[in-house]
């Protein structure tokens, strides 16, 4: 029996991941004009002062080739920085600009003020509920 119900848990989950997945993208795109992958770019930047194109590549778990087009890409649109190392050339840093953060600052809350609209059509138990979900499937994702 548990073993049923353990499997359609999962493939709920799993619909629900993607389906948020894809809300947020279509947000990203049309409210923001900024791709998931960019967002995440910004953010992982902005807690990470002065990291590599490795260390992007790492996050975003794409090839360093990938990871330094995209980082390019978002330098052309004055959204990162990157600085070579006075020493080795070959090491590079990336950091936020200030139209970086800016953006980045405006996506956030824009899709926090997204979420807590749809979060405020929702009754208390739900929203504790949905809170205690959140700490399970962080727990299941590390």
């Amino acid at each position: 029996m548990s073993n049923d119900f353990d499997e359609r848990l999962a493939e709920e989950l799993l619909e629900s991941v993607f389906q948020a997945s894809r809300t947020f993208r279509r947000w990203m795109r049309e409210d923001i004009s900024l791709s998931v992958p960019q967002f995440r770019v910004l953010s992982f930047v902005n807690r990470n002062r002065d990291c590599s194109v490795e260390d992007v590549a790492s996050y975003l778990g794409v090839s360093k080739p990938t990871a330094s087009k995209i980082v390019e890409n978002m330098r052309l649109k004055n959204l990162l920085y990157r600085t070579e190392n006075g020493e080795d050339r070959r090491k590079v840093s990336i950091g936020l600009t200030g139209k970086g953060l800016k953006v980045l600052e405006e996506a956030r809350l824009k899709a926090v003020l997204e979420l807590k609209n749809r979060l405020s059509k929702i009754d208390q138990q739900s929203k504790s509920l949905l809170s205690n979900s959140l700490k399970i499937l962080a727990e299941l994702t590390k």
